[in-house]
């Protein structure tokens, strides 16, 4: 399989052993999505803005840790609990497969998950058709003018770096370059997670005032929303 120039690939070490712990886990990737990693370890695309997670973790995010729901699902409350999770933008849309209820992959349909809300979206109905008319498509020439603009404005990503906006796009930020920063994913997921599921749970005549960072007895940084009937 030939891979564009614009994509970042990562050496695969120990394959035999990789493959055994794969096939060992109740998760069972489609076989066009395990051979595509097994050329790689995990792919970044444009600068990084564009991800699929690998096995190990060593560069970009290992996929059986990213879908640990001690890692960043739990912020969701619940929101991302049927999804299995492969890759994301800069941003923190998640390309991911629906679980049934048994917790195995449901079929190939791959979904993008909103960054801000979690809601999903069937994109293509198979892993091949997501690796050819999204993943390739935008480690060649990006569809998104932002993720163009960000590139310009910010320079490529680290591996497990992500953007958010200042404000955040959910307390009336907007998708603007010049308001982009730079967090790690794991951060970033997990602040987006407090800020949605916050403001869902608070009545519409209630007065939002700001944002309080606090670091949770996990020792992982939060966001806490001040609104009028906070004490």
């Amino acid at each position: 399989m030939n891979f564009p120039d614009s994509l970042e690939c990562f050496d695969v070490e120990a394959r035999a052993d990789i493959y055994e712990a794969t096939h060992s886990r109740l998760i069972h990737l489609p076989s066009s999505h395990a051979e595509v990693l097994s050329m790689s370890d995990g792919f970044s695309a444009f600068g990084r803005y564009f991800r699929l997670f690998g096995y190990t973790g060593k560069n970009v995010e290992g996929i059986w840790i990213w879908n640990s729901i001690k890692h960043w699902k739990f912020a969701w409350k619940r929101r991302v609990d049927d999804f299995f999770c492969f890759g994301m933008t800069a941003w923190g849309d998640q390309y991911a497969y629906e679980l049934d209820s048994s917790g195995k992959i449901l079929n190939e349909g791959v979904f993008l998950l909103d960054a801000y809300t979690m809601e999903p979206e069937l994109l293509f109905d198979s892993f091949e058709a997501f690796w050819n008319r999204e993943f390739l498509r935008n480690a060649i020439a990006p569809y998104d003018g932002l993720a163009l603009e960000c590139r310009r404005t910010m320079g490529d990503l680290g591996l497990k770096e992500g953007v958010m906006y200042e404000p955040p796009i959910q307390l009336g930020g907007i998708e603007d370059a010049s308001k982009c920063t730079r967090m790690v994913s794991r951060s970033m997921m997990i602040v987006n997670g407090d800020i949605t599921t916050q403001l869902d749970e608070l009545p519409d005549s209630v007065e939002i005032r700001g944002i309080q960072p606090y670091v949770d007895e996990s020792e992982l940084a939060r966001i806490k929303i001040l609104h009028s009937g906070t004490n």
